[in-house]
């Protein structure tokens, strides 16, 4: 990972040096042969297409000053000037398009070690000259190549090669970025260039990393790997389903013209078997021996994936018989690498679930399950609670366990039937939703009514956990309602909910179960007569429509501000009767009941005769 951000020169003050250079010329490291660009840029943004800027390689113990590359209004080493020097011969240009913008940028093309140093960007006819100052640095370490040499189930060899200039500091860290004690690292010199060797042994499962720091330079980067010790991956799969076995070369490297071979190692009940061999193209689907009978014409690998170091193959219409431990091995890599899978065939599909019988009291659910080795299986309800079930049928057919189990429900709720092979690791499970008619049942009354107000009654029988009441207008708003009431009759629960409305209308009592996902209603149509307050704006409206037929308009306004002003009086008055409880009468409104929460929450401690008395728990 590189430390320092590709710096672009945008900044620059008339006399050439930016902030940046105060502390020194900007760092610009590469990889040797890569391309680089060192960059140079007026802040004015400037044209300098009839200008002139000449890049110089700053002279150093053991070579004098170096020509890069200069441009005199068009003319430059690229097109027959004389003058550059030999090292930087047909591999420095600009960038004749950004010129109109101030950039005399350039390009250096397959660096080498040698290019390494101190450059100027010189403006020799800018008010004031502005010299621009850059250091490259030619050997940053590349990202290393990581490999495992060798590996049992316990432990894993692994290899870090690195090379650049100077010389990298490399070392092994486990994810937790903990510095792994690691073998004495092998350096070797080859021209300018220092090539590290480092090898470490691991005995966790875990992901790994190769870090290079070249230090004086700021650089560091890395390489990663996957090792699993506890056994080879596992892969499983139903019977008769194609399964691909994944493996790939971390380098990523073409292997189109190399040479990978697949074989199932060897059982107690059967010899080593060869399973594909791919050998500069040749395989055995296009005419090459070899093959073990059971794996002929159900296994093929991924053409195109060869390019990308990808030698996995796919083995189609798996059978009991394919499961076991296979190995991908590369004989031609140096050092040679293996790849070790696991594979099961048999894995538990989901579960096959039906209703083989039902009333309005009960339901017999039945679940079907097969895999190979045998699963275990139950039934759980919503909460995750198992079910008493009856007793299992098993019957084996061939490689495979053909489990039935059947439950009786009593609620209406959402069931599960659970699969699980634990030897492989393995869980499935299938639902349904179940609504008993007879669980859920509800009735709505007028439990009395006067000329302004009726009592509205909801009656829920069969109510399980989870259960929500309330009343509704026609609009679906909810209303104010009274404290809902339990208990507990014929061994089920019931609820009532009363609400008070004084409005003509239609209204609703819906209950609804959250975990089966059901709702039911019932609605009611509530007449109001017309309250006394009615009667009387009805008989002011008469009133005026008479004045005003017999008196002028003035007569008539008049005589309409001393009624409104008399029944306001008479509105007062009636308010503050109603306030004095002591003054109240049945004519007068009912006071709101606070709206309440009504979700109703049944259980054991709350039906008649627990010790915490009948309560209902409820939310404000």
């Amino acid at each position: 990972m590189e430390l320092l951000p590709l710096l672009c020169l945008c900044l620059l003050t008339r006399s050439g040096i930016t902030s940046a250079q105060l502390n020194g010329p900007p760092l610009i490291k590469v990889e040797q042969d890569r391309d680089v660009v060192l960059p140079c840029s007026l802040s004015t943004k400037e044209n300098i297409a009839s200008g002139v800027f000449d890049w110089k390689k700053v002279a150093q113990k053991d070579a004098a000053e170096k020509e890069v590359f200069l441009y005199d209004k068009g003319k430059h080493y690229n097109d027959g000037r004389d003058g550059q020097s030999e090292q930087f011969k047909g591999r420095v240009s600009h960038f004749q398009d950004e010129l109109k913008h101030g950039n005399a940028s350039i390009i250096i093309r397959n660096t080498k070690i040698s290019d390494s140093g101190n450059y100027t960007c010189y403006f020799p006819h800018l008010r004031p000259p502005q010299t621009f100052y850059i250091e490259l640095v030619v050997g940053a370490a590349p990202k290393p190549s990581v490999a495992t040499l060798d590996e049992t189930k316990d432990w894993s060899l692994l290899q870090c090669e690195v090379h650049g200039n100077p010389e990298p500091e490399v070392e092994w860290q486990d994810s937790a970025g903990t510095k792994l004690p690691a073998e004495k690292p092998q350096v070797k010199q080859i021209g300018n260039i220092f090539y590290i060797t480092l090898n470490v042994t691991v005995t966790k499962s875990d992901r790994y990393r190769c870090v290079a720091t070249q230090e004086t330079i700021s650089h560091q980067i890395s390489a990663e790997t996957y090792v699993q010790i506890s056994g080879p991956p596992l892969i499983k799969v139903e019977q008769d389903r194609d399964v691909v076995l994944p493996c790939s070369l971390s380098t990523k490297e073409n292997i189109a013209s190399g040479v990978f071979d697949w074989k199932k190692v060897a059982q107690k009940d059967a010899g080593e078997k060869e399973v594909f061999l791919y050998d500069k193209g040749k395989h055995y689907n296009n005419g090459r021996d070899g093959q073990s009978e059971q794996f002929k014409g159900r296994v093929s690998h991924f053409q195109d994936e060869l390019k990308y170091g990808n030698a996995s193959i796919i083995i189609r219409n798996t059978k009991i018989s394919d499961s076991g431990n296979y190995t991908c091995y590369f004989p031609h890599l140096r050092p040679p690498q293996t790849f070790y899978i696991e594979l099961v065939v048999g894995a538990a599909p989901k579960p096959s679930v039906a209703t083989l019988k039902e009333t309005k009291d009960w339901r017999l659910l039945q679940c079907e399950v097969h895999g190979n080795p045998e699963p275990e299986v139950k039934w759980q309800d919503s909460d995750g609670n198992k079910l008493p079930a009856e007793e299992p049928q098993v019957e084996k057919i061939g490689g495979l366990f053909y489990i039935t189990l059947n439950v009786t429900v009593t609620k209406s709720d959402r069931y599960r039937c659970v699969a699980t092979q634990e030897t492989i690791s393995h869980q499935i499970s299938a639902e349904t939703d179940v609504q008993i008619s007879g669980t859920l049942q509800l009735s709505v009354k007028t439990v009395s009514q006067t000329n302004d107000r009726a009592l509205l009654q909801c009656e829920v029988r069969g109510a399980s956990a989870d259960l929500r009441v309330e009343w509704q207008d026609s609009a679906g708003n909810q209303l104010a309602a009274k404290e809902p009431q339990l208990s507990e009759r014929g061994g089920g629960d019931d609820v009532t909910l009363q609400t008070t409305v004084t409005k003509t209308g239609h209204y609703h009592c819906v209950a609804s179960q959250k975990k089966s996902n059901h709702t039911i209603s019932e609605d009611t149509f509530v007449h109001i007569s017309a309250s006394p307050n009615e009667w009387i704006v009805a008989l002011i409206v008469s009133l005026i429509v008479a004045l005003i037929g017999w008196i002028g308009t003035t007569v008539a306004v008049a005589v309409l501000a001393v009624i409104v002003i008399r029944q306001n009086r008479r509105i007062a008055k009636y308010i503050n009767t109603s306030q004095d409880p002591g003054n109240q009468s049945s004519d007068v409104p009912p006071v709101q009941t606070p709206l309440v929460n009504t979700t109703v929450t049944v259980s054991e401690d709350t039906r008649p005769g627990s010790d915490s008395g009948n309560s209902l728990k409820t939310s404000a």
